[in-house]
């Protein structure tokens, strides 16, 4: 049963519904020409559409504030956690317009832009010795464990219950609970035979599994960026988990599409202390822009990407293509904002992860004082907040979280002008203000102070 906290729920909806009524009317013309109106299955899944409560159709971006199609207000808490330095930054805008200028995306096949870029990614993080470009974090997943598969020359590959690493046939299993259920139709279940789903902070149960299956690489976030957005894997644990693979030759592989360049310039492994061998990236990695994705490692490892090696048969590399790969305005826009990190010299993260702190510290406070039944928990500038008593501790722990006290709250905050993903993740960014927190953590006690 529903927490009885806040306003009504056919309240809210009324609310939001007479603040939206253009972006309802641009989702029924949506829905007409594209499956479920939307382009994201993530982006329709938490919103009853049946009762006319419909996403906002999003018109302009700027710093932390968006504004939907009927001119209302946001403070952008949301956006894929993509966008760690806000919306159109100026740096990114420029470079994108300069590029746009000089030739746009496509000026043959290698630009000078491609080693520039990939020098600052490789001054920046722990693992990377080499580096290369594809177009999103899925692809960047899916070359990831391919790469380790033919460097090692194993089929299987770990991955922890509840990690999201992109939609790729292989790895989109035990995302969401139930994990024992498909999380698509379509995928064969063969394409899941060689995917082991292990359990996160069970070292016990790592050591078992490695014991009894071969892997060629186990894939993790070190802090969740998804779903559970900020949760964090116990260190003990991480450490552990480095070591297990080194000793048997498995390669470890880390998912920084959201954390990457955000918890520290050099990631959430900077940011922990734990170096990986190969690291995929996506979203900040092109300034926030589409058709960026990359993935870095050690160079022993990378360089069975290489085709040119002599005596190597092409069937023995890995092969790693996309006509979008390493495209000038990916690479203009991606260096922009990665320069803007670095130049910073790490103050920009530490600042989203000081505001983040701040949030989490005095929601917590008042769900104590007030004796709700909920817990904003994460890591740094990743802010989640979860309605349930039960202590968070694991991914798994999530299951208990009211879904629909946490999507009351949601669409309250949307009619305050507050957005974030239904899920209650709050993506704080290097221009998010303390001023933006006050108004959050005092939106929240509004509505709350309502039950």
């Amino acid at each position: 049963m529903s927490m009885e906290i806040g306003l009504k729920l056919d309240e809210i909806e009324r609310a939001y519904m007479a603040m939206t009524p253009r972006s309802k009317e641009l989702f029924e013309e949506s829905m007409k020409i594209t499956p479920a109106g939307v382009h994201h299955a993530s982006m329709i899944k938490p919103w009853p559409i049946e009762r006319g409560v419909v996403p906002p159709f999003i018109h302009e971006a700027k710093g932390q504030y968006m504004w939907d199609a009927d001119g209302n207000k946001y403070c952008d808490y949301f956006n894929h956690g993509v966008l760690f330095l806000g919306h159109a930054h100026p740096a990114v805008v420029k470079a994108i317009q300069e590029q746009a200028a000089r030739g746009g995306a496509m000026m043959g096949d290698h630009t000078d832009l491609q080693i520039r870029h990939v020098k600052k990614i490789i001054s920046m993080v722990p693992c990377a010795e080499e580096v290369r470009f594809c177009n999103s974090g899925t692809e960047a997943t899916m070359y990831a464990i391919r790469i380790a598969r033919a460097y090692t020359k194993r089929e299987k590959v770990g991955k922890f219950a509840g990690d999201f690493h992109g939609a790729n046939d292989q790895l989109y299993v035990a995302v969401g609970a139930p994990y024992d259920k498909p999380q698509s139709g379509g995928i064969p279940s063969d394409c899941y035979k060689n995917t082991i789903v292990l359990t996160e902070n069970d070292v016990e149960g790592l050591e078992k599994a490695v014991k009894q299956h071969d892997f060629a690489a186990i894939i993790c976030e070190f802090i969740h960026g998804s779903g559970e957005a900020g949760m964090q894997m116990d260190l003990d644990f991480l450490k552990a988990l480095r070591e297990i693979t080194e000793e048997n030759g498995v390669v470890l592989i880390a998912d920084e599409v959201i954390s990457g360049f955000r918890m520290a310039p050099g990631g959430a492994q900077e940011y922990l202390g734990v170096t990986p061998d190969l690291t995929a990236m996506g979203k900040m990695i092109g300034g926030g822009i589409g058709g960026s994705g990359g993935f870095c490692g050690k160079s022993e490892v990378m360089e069975i990407v290489n085709t040119k090696v002599p005596g190597r048969e092409r069937w023995e590399a890995a092969i790693t293509c996309g006509t979008f790969s390493g495209n000038a305005i990916s690479m203009a826009a991606g260096y922009a904002a990665l320069d803007t990190i670095d130049e910073a010299k790490g103050e920009l993260n530490r600042y989203a992860n000081r505001l983040g702190d701040r949030a989490r510290e005095e929601l917590n406070e008042f769900f104590e004082a007030q004796k709700i039944k909920a817990q904003a928990i994460g890591t740094g500038s990743l802010v989640n907040v979860q309605f349930t008593e039960k202590p968070i501790q694991y991914v798994q722990d999530l299951a208990a979280t009211d879904k629909k006290a946490q999507y009351r709250y949601h669409l309250w905050m949307a009619t305050q002008g507050i957005f974030t993903l239904p899920g209650c993740n709050f993506y704080i960014s290097a221009v998010h203000t303390e001023e933006d927190i006050d108004f959050l953590t005092e939106k929240t006690k509004e509505y709350l102070k309502k039950a």
